[in-house]
């Protein structure tokens, strides 16, 4: 049976002071150190890391709000420094309005001025067995109890999602997750495979989970997403508001279901992430128009791994582009739009790269084996062919979009 713990810490502060002092940050590291992680042998799961601030009633209440944000998100910011997953931390402030005593003496007051921190976790014992080094198999041992229940849902890309039954029930109408796990999907999101710096990611799935009113769960929602040799190696990233950021990877297990593996994780309340691991440097390949052509756009798009690559901003119209792109399992596929002397619009929705007319002197990739990788276990799967260069012309477009202002 699920056990419900939690465990608190309470910081203090000087007046009109949120700064932690030396005091202050060794009283967190302590507390950080006590904070279960997860364990595979007996499901201890976080759940939520709730932190209010408060003042004494020195100067006036608007101050002290103010005064009691910034304490709460000071240490947020600490907890989150230290890897503690941001998802699941929220923080409140309330000024003078929740004392915890008089604000008559000096000693009363200074047991106000403080940030009160709780930490929520379960903990549940599993029948496990280990199958090789790397995989751990769980086995999920049902009470009679209807509600100690789970429901599985599979998404339309073979996400699944383990739920508690009731929960699930009463909120199947106001939840919704999202999954981006092939090329497709992808595309159509207007979603790419790459950082902030422009580097190339690979991914093994983009998921959204939201719930109406942006509450958070009972239970937590086990998200497994299929293992395939196009995303091995994967990493958890969470959205936040300062971008995304690599998560504790301890969130992240490997299991076997029915002989399958799946990457697994939980949530409990509403956020996104990420299944992906950045590429080093790659090298570049230069795309040439001909004639009159001139590029406003450029994508590659490959199935395994699977990565959908943008050209650098264009802010004028170019003759030749550089993407970053090492060679893929598969055939890539290029997404262009250009422009001619007309004004014409010019779009190549991604055709195979293999139809474009590359330089076939000096430079491709090398005929190197993925490691690991094998067809039917024997035939070991080869790197596709990228050149450096490739030449685009007119006839390579799909689609013309006229200008009308020519025409008139």
């Amino acid at each position: 049976m699920t056990q419900e713990k939690s465990m608190e810490l309470t910081i203090y502060f000087e007046t009109n002071e949120y700064a932690l002092n030396s005091q202050n940050q060794k009283s967190l590291d302590s507390f950080i150190k006590r904070i279960p992680g997860s364990d595979y042998f007996q499901k201890i799961r976080l759940r939520k890391i709730s932190i209010t601030g408060h003042t004494d009633n020195v100067a006036d209440s608007i101050y002290n709000i103010q005064l009691s944000e910034k304490r709460s998100e000071t240490i947020k910011q600490y907890l989150i420094s230290k890897k503690l997953p941001e998802f699941i931390i929220s923080a409140r402030y309330y000024g003078e309005n929740k004392p915890i005593t008089k604000n008559v003496s000096d000693n009363e007051r200074a047991q106000n001025r403080r940030v009160q921190i709780t930490v929520n976790y379960s903990f549940q014992e599993l029948n496990i067995r280990h199958e090789g080094e790397a995989d751990v198999v769980r086995e999920i041992n049902y009470e009679t109890d209807s509600c100690s229940k789970d429901t599985v849902v599979v998404l339309q890309q073979g996400t699944r999602l383990v739920m508690n039954i009731c929960e699930y029930l009463k909120l199947k109408d106001i939840i919704s997750f999202k999954e981006y796990v092939s090329t497709n999907a992808i595309r159509e999101s207007g979603f790419t495979t790459m950082d902030s710096d422009g580097n190339t990611l690979r991914t093994g799935g983009m998921f959204s989970f939201n719930v109406k009113g942006d509450t958070c769960l009972n239970h937590p929602i086990v998200i497994r997403v299929p293992i395939t040799r196009c995303n091995e190696g994967m990493k958890f990233y969470a959205f936040s508001a300062g971008g995304w950021i690599l998560s504790n990877q301890k969130l992240l297990r490997i299991v076997r279901e029915n002989g399958k593996r799946f990457y697994e994780f939980e949530l409990i309340c509403p956020m996104k992430m990420n299944l992906d691991v950045k590429i080093k440097k790659s090298p570049k390949r230069k795309f040439k128009t001909k004639e009159d052509l001139e590029i406003v756009s450029l994508k590659i798009s490959t199935e395994c791994p699977i990565k959908i690559v943008y050209s650098p901003t264009i802010l004028k119209p170019k003759k030749k582009v550089k993407i970053r792109m090492k060679c893929p399992l598969e055939t890539p596929y290029i997404y262009a739009k250009a422009i001619n002397s007309k004004g014409d619009t010019l779009i190549m929705d991604y055709q195979p790269l293999t139809e474009i007319l590359p330089r076939y002197a000096f430079g491709k990739c090398k005929t190197s084996r993925y490691t690991n990788h094998t067809l039917i276990g024997l035939f070991p799967i080869r790197e596709k062919t990228l050149y450096k260069v490739y030449f685009l012309y007119p006839e390579d477009f799909n689609r013309i979009i006229k200008n009308e202002k020519a025409i008139n």
